[in-house]
């Protein structure tokens, strides 16, 4: 019983005792949740017999982007993880709130015609991603 005692106020005075090896709250802004990666989409419309380099490509708004998170998604077309249409003078679609480091698997869908296409998202930032479709 003296044992129990004993052993009872050292976990309790062990409460008191404030250890300054173990990390103490950290600022929210700084720390790095990983869910601060965007990709955006862009479609472009090329001529591949007068441009074949595609360096005259031109933005094609109206195309779907389907987003996910693995390739067998992508493959049996579900669970589809994000959706968009492109949009706006450049022809493009972004998706935030992406987990950082991750590959995303995109199906996109333009004027009848499907590419398949993945990208890693940066651990924090935007990856730029192009899919070009033919006249």
């Amino acid at each position: 019983m003296r044992l129990f005692t004993f052993l009872l106020m050292l976990t309790s005075l062990g409460c008191f005792v404030q250890d300054d090896s173990l990390p103490g709250p950290q600022d929210p802004k700084e720390t790095v949740t990983g869910y601060d990666a965007a990709i955006e989409i862009r479609v472009l419309v090329c001529n591949p017999e007068n441009d074949p380099q595609c360096l005259d490509a031109y933005p094609g708004p109206g195309a779907s982007i389907v987003l996910f998170k693995t390739e067998e998604d992508r493959e049996y077309g579900e669970p589809v993880y994000r959706s968009g249409i492109t949009a706006g003078e450049n022809g493009s679609v972004t998706f935030s709130g992406l987990e950082g480091g991750k590959r995303y698997y995109i199906s996109t869908i333009y004027s009848g015609a499907q590419k398949l296409s993945s990208e890693t998202v940066p651990l924090n930032g935007i990856a730029r991603h192009d899919v070009i479709f033919p006249e």
